[in-house]
């Protein structure tokens, strides 16, 4: 009867630890997909603003581009005159 009884109590036990790790897994897997949520949500914000940096920096390289052509331009014309 005592040999049935160590084991129950180790099979009792053997559950408990195996809940306490599905416990902990189940956890691990909250926080990895709460970690991927906020990590998709980032990963949106920098496309969003290199799509932005990218529209200024072309608008800027027109601004320049232009700003050079009337330099150029007055240059000509005072050679000419």
């Amino acid at each position: 009867m005592e040999a049935q009884t160590a084991a129950t109590s180790d099979v009792a036990r053997n559950i408990e630890q195996a809940f306490a790790g599905i416990r902990d897994i189940s956890s691990n897997i909250q926080s990895v997909s709460i970690n991927v949520a906020d990590t998709e949500q980032h990963a949106g914000t920098t496309l969003t603003a290199s799509g932005t940096l990218a529209h200024q920096a072309a608008t800027l390289g027109d601004a320049v581009r232009d700003f050079l052509r009337s330099l150029r331009s007055g240059d000509a014309k005072r050679r000419a005159a």
